[in-house]
Order: structure tokens, then sequence, then C-alpha cells
């Protein structure tokens, strides 16, 4: 699928125009620097992810919110679906950490929005980059609120077309991914659980189960808890559930759990 181009040419702008900058000065604010902090010691990515990940958030937020508002200035934005997340490099809160984002695509009313996170200083480095889909929302809230027809980019350089075809193509793969799910497993893969099942239930096996590991948490929203910038929303959610898995890890991991990468979040219902 490729845009429609004289439309763009009349009513689009361009993903550069959106483009939008957040950082996190922990160089110079104590008070942030602390409230990111993993632990009071000296370690090697002394970093909460959990608030990077609600951070992260927050910045595809506003970056969609800035662009459906040149349309709808009353509507807001609902976090769809985050995908893979694959950090490069240890981070810490000793330098401050520059999220640079822009929208790469736009759908009838979802958005794709491409996050680079960079820390500064000396030993400059990519941390990571990531995709956030945000869906375009009317005002209203509950039953009431229905999704928004969006206009489209414009794009006018190759890249910028690169960006839109690596979207599509993403969007095309997480299709394919939920069909692939619902088929019936290979005669291979039967019999390897098949196995794996009978190792655990034997009398002599030593391992953990799984079932062993489970971990919940609940969290009651109330109205004036609803939606960015209260207290529930999208970030937060992805943060509770980002804790509650590194918890998880350390009950079978020999030390502390670090974080490598992150798999494909989606969002059932708007927060």
């Amino acid at each position: 699928m490729s845009p429609d181009t004289t439309d763009q040419k009349e009513n689009g702008i361009t993903p550069l125009e959106t483009r939008y900058l957040f950082v996190l000065p922990f160089s110079t604010d104590a008070t942030l620097a602390r409230r990111f902090r993993e632990r009071d010691v000296e370690i090697v990515g002394n970093i909460r992810f959990g608030k990077i990940l609600e951070t992260l958030d927050k910045v595809a937020e506003n970056t969609a919110l800035a662009y459906v508002n040149r349309y709808y200035p009353d509507a807001r934005v609902v976090t769809a679906a985050v995908d893979s997340i694959v950090l490069r490099n240890p981070a810490d809160t000793k330098r401050d950490m520059v999220f640079s984002a822009k929208l790469n695509h736009v759908g009838r009313s979802s958005m794709e929005i491409g996050i680079r996170i960079e820390c500064l200083g000396e030993g400059s480095s990519h941390l990571a980059s990531c995709y956030f889909t945000m869906v375009a929302r009317s005002a209203e809230r509950g039953a009431l609120a229905k999704s928004l027809s969006l206009p489209p980019l414009q794009y006018p350089d190759a890249l910028d077309m690169k960006r839109y075809n690596n979207a599509e193509l993403r969007r095309q793969t997480h299709r394919e991914g939920l069909v692939k799910a619902e088929e019936m497993p290979s005669l291979d893969e039967y019999l390897l659980l098949k196995k794996l099942h009978q190792e655990q239930e034997a009398e002599e096996f030593s391992g953990i189960h799984a079932g062993d590991l489970v971990l919940e948490s609940t969290c009651r929203a109330y109205p004036d808890q609803e939606n960015v910038p209260k207290t529930i929303f999208g970030g937060y959610l992805i943060r509770k559930a980002y804790e509650l898995a590194e918890l998880a890890a350390e009950m079978v991991a020999p030390d502390r759990a670090v974080p490598c990468q992150v798999n494909r979040i989606n969002f059932n219902q708007p927060v």
C-alpha cells in the first residue's frame, strides 16, 4: 500500500514537521535522577527501566497528540501497541537522556511513532529505538468515544518512504503473526511439548515449574485517575507490568535481572 501523493502534496505535513524532543536532565536534576535510580549503590545500568518505558509512552503520546490536535483540538490519543524494544547499551542516571520522536506512518486513525533514545555527555551512545502505535480518539469517554479519521503524511524523500514502508511491513507481520498463533501445532511441536510435560511430571525432575513463578498485581482505577495527565494510562500499566516481570525473573536469576529486550505489547482496550 502506498500513500496518496496527490492528497499529501495538497494537505499533508512531513514526518520531520512532527518531530518532538524530550530530555531527562539527570546531570543537573538530582531529585529526578534519584527517582529514576534503581539502587543507591554504584552498579552498571543503574536505572529503573520501567520508568523509561513510562517516559517512552508519554513521549509517543505528546508526539501523536500534536499531530491529531491540528485537526481535532479536543481529541485525545491512546496507546494501541509497542513494538519490540532492543537495548543496545546500558544506561544510568549520570548522563542526560534524550528522546527523539516523530511520526513514521499515519493510517486511518492510528499512527506509528518512532522513538530513538540517546545518552549525552562523554561516551554518548544510542541506547535504544522503538515504535509505538497510538490511536486518535474523540474527547468523549467510555462507550461514547470513537476513533477519528486522520489525514495522511507527506513523504518527500526516500528515507521517509523507507520508514513508511517499514511501518507497513511491521503492521503486516503483526497481522500474519495473529493468524499463525491460531494454527494448530505441527507434529514435531506437539511431540516436543509432550516430551517436556513428561519430563516435568517425572519424580526425578529437579527444575522449577512455571506454575510456581506466577505473580499478580491488582490496581483499581478510579475515575479521577483516568488517562494522562492523571495517574492511570498506558505507560503506567507498561511500567507496572515490567516491574512484575522483573520480580518474576529474579525468582530464578542467581543475581540481578537486567533487561535486554521487550517483546511486542498490545493493548486490547483503550486505557
